[in-house]
């Protein structure tokens, strides 16, 4: 065996022997008596190892794994005996990856001999006297508040921490001198412009990663999105909406200049010039130091035109970029002209995103299949980085699953899901010249449970819980769905049927909230197969159901409720529907399609929807 491929084996010995096979150790965490610091540490540690010999790094490992020893060292100078049994437990982790470290050549920390020095629990007094620093109650919300738009609502600069295992990859338990995070946040690198930490945040942030850097006990994973709150709206009391009667839009002709030609400066800069974001539409039209930039209706007297232009005082801009075309000018003046309104579903998101979007839509049907085929593999890699797989497609999905899964219950499976697609092809009348809805859907088979579980995790960011084991979900360039090869034939053939149908509605346009895939997909639904019986109303939805519905907050019983009622009452407006089937195929936004109808908010055209 080549010395590359050997130490590779190593490695994929080490993620899935190591890690995976000692989940099972029973631990003391989560009972009355918390463990000391320095356990969660030591702790940490391991599992930061884990997670480096997914990446198959073989540096990053030793690198914990001989912090761990450290760690250990120290906590056998003295031991609180309630600590013993997670002690041990983690002790039996770090042998077997300090064992398969030596096979792969590396240089581990020799292992100290477990042997306790005993102390009383009062005599640590220090240890325990101090609060704990909380993830969920101080640290979250602290990072989403500080970083959410950027690297929680989105990753910007490709990085991610929208989760707890996104913020673990910058984090150096028990030490925040080494930290990434902490550095740039000490620093003030980071967050840019007024946003920086406060000396006490701060403080709190070091002291979280001294302690270990560890969620609270009892959890195992947590998502920040929800924490994201929407930027406000400045002294704009309701964002103009773009109608019908509109030819410029900014989603899908302004946000791809903007992106273009401001991105370092007005967009993603640490120090705004002028004090001017443009990093999205609320940005946009809350101006910088001088001011509004935008004057809707009139682009003569908007600075942005003066500027693009020249005709202002100062430079033209954009600055060290090509100038823009009298053709690009003319572009954005007659948006200016229209009302400077906005046509996608918030006004907070990046402009970035909404480029990235636009960019999606230009896109040729053989484009796009090159790249969601490029993604399926790319995706399946990035979750489960050293699991083997096998590949095919069919007329409508492809599917990639890992390399032991039955080909002959992947074969029942894609023909359901197309016998499915069939059935649905008639009403949801995809045009033929929509090359989105052209592209083929991706479907990923993990290869175990344990499998499942670390994929739902990484590229979905969802906890895998309950006994139903399959989803459907969407990115930016089309619909998927995963499916764990534990799934019955019988939840195969409850669930498959929507999660397709689901799936069909979100490859109609990019990024279609999924109530409204949800409830489409159970509408188009053949009423004589029976499936999808009424759900129980819930016992109290509240007064706000509805918006936490549109928001995806809402508890799954609930959700179906209000996904089998609005199933209902699109069936009611079938003609409705049909219009704006068509609408969004045309490249329409669907909240501008929505409001139009009910002459309010989304959420208006929702509540009329359900009466």
């Amino acid at each position: 065996m080549k010395p590359n491929m050997a130490r590779f084996v190593v490695v994929v010995s080490l993620s899935a022997i190591v890690f995976f096979g000692l989940v099972g150790l029973e631990s003391s965490w989560g009972q009355d008596q918390s463990p000391s610091i320095q356990v969660t540490q030591f702790k940490a540690h391991l599992d930061a190892a884990e997670t480096a010999a997914r990446a198959q790094d073989v540096a990053k490992v030793t690198e914990h794994v001989n912090a761990a020893v450290g760690v250990l060292e120290e906590i056998l100078k003295a031991t609180r005996k309630s600590d013993v049994p997670e002690i041990r437990a983690q002790h039996k982790r770090l042998v077997a990856a300090h064992r398969l470290l030596k096979n792969a050549k590396a240089k581990p920390e020799p292992l100290p001999q477990l042997k306790f020095n005993y102390v009383e629990s009062d005599s640590k007094e220090s240890d325990m006297s101090v609060k704990r620093v909380s993830f969920q109650a101080t640290i979250a919300p602290l990072i989403a508040q500080k970083c959410g738009n950027c690297h929680v609502r989105e990753a910007r600069g490709n990085t991610s921490l929208a989760s707890a295992a996104d913020i673990a990859a910058h984090v150096f338990p028990g030490d925040s001198a080494r930290s990434y995070l902490f550095e740039i946040v000490a620093n003030n690198t980071m967050p840019p412009n007024n946003n920086k930490l406060t000396d006490e945040e701060k403080k709190t942030l070091k002291q979280w990663i001294d302690e270990g850097g560890q969620l609270d006990a009892g959890q195992t994973m947590f998502d920040l999105r929800p924490l994201v709150q929407p930027e406000p709206s400045a002294n704009m009391a309701e964002v103009p909406r773009a109608t019908e009667s509109d030819t410029v839009f900014f989603s899908k002709d302004i946000a791809p200049l903007l992106a273009e030609s401001c991105n370092g400066c007005h967009i993603a800069g640490n120090n705004l010039r002028g004090g001017l974001s443009v990093e999205s539409y609320v940005r946009l039209m809350r101006g910088g130091d001088s001011g509004a930039i935008v004057v809707a209706g009139n682009p003569e007297e908007s600075l942005l035109i003066k500027k693009l232009k020249g005709t202002a005082d100062g430079q033209q801009m954009p600055i060290n970029r090509p100038k823009w075309t009298a053709e690009q000018i003319e572009l954005i003046s007659t948006w200016i002209r229209e009302g400077a309104r906005f046509d996608a579903l918030d006004p907070n998101q990046s402009v970035v995103s909404l480029a990235q979007r636009a960019a999606i839509q230009s896109m040729s049907v053989e484009q796009l299949q090159q790249r969601r085929a490029e993604l399926l593999v790319k995706n399946w890699k990035l979750a489960l980085v050293d699991q083997a797989y096998q590949q095919g497609q069919s007329e409508h999905f492809a599917w990639i699953a890992g390399d032991k899964v039955d080909s002959a219950r992947i074969e029942q499976w894609i023909k359901i899901a197309e016998q499915e697609f069939r059935q649905r092809q008639e009403g949801l009348a995809v045009a033929t010249d929509n090359a989105f809805a052209q592209g083929r859907i991706s479907v990923f088979i993990p290869g175990s449970n344990y499998d499942y579980t670390e994929f739902a995790k990484m590229l979905s960011r969802r906890e895998a819980t309950g006994t139903l084991r399959g989803y459907w979900d969407q990115s930016l360039e089309g619909p998927y769905i995963v499916l764990s090869p534990s799934l019955t034939d019988e939840q195969i053939e409850e669930n498959l049927s929507q999660w397709v149908g689901s799936a069909m509605v979100a490859n109609i346009a990019p990024s279609l909230p999924s109530w409204f895939c949800d409830s489409v997909a159970l509408a188009l639904q053949e009423e004589r197969r029976g499936r999808g019986r009424p759900a129980t109303p819930p016992a109290n939805p509240g007064s706000d159901s509805v918006p936490r519905w549109l928001e995806g907050r809402l508890d799954p019983a609930t959700k179906q409720f209000l996904d089998q009622a609005a199933a209902t009452a699109w069936k009611r407006q079938r003609q409705d529907l049909k219009k704006i089937l068509a609408e969004l195929q045309s490249g329409q936004p669907l909240e501008s399609l929505l409001q139009a109808r009910s002459g309010g908010t989304v959420t208006d055209f929702v509540k009329e929807l359900l009466q």
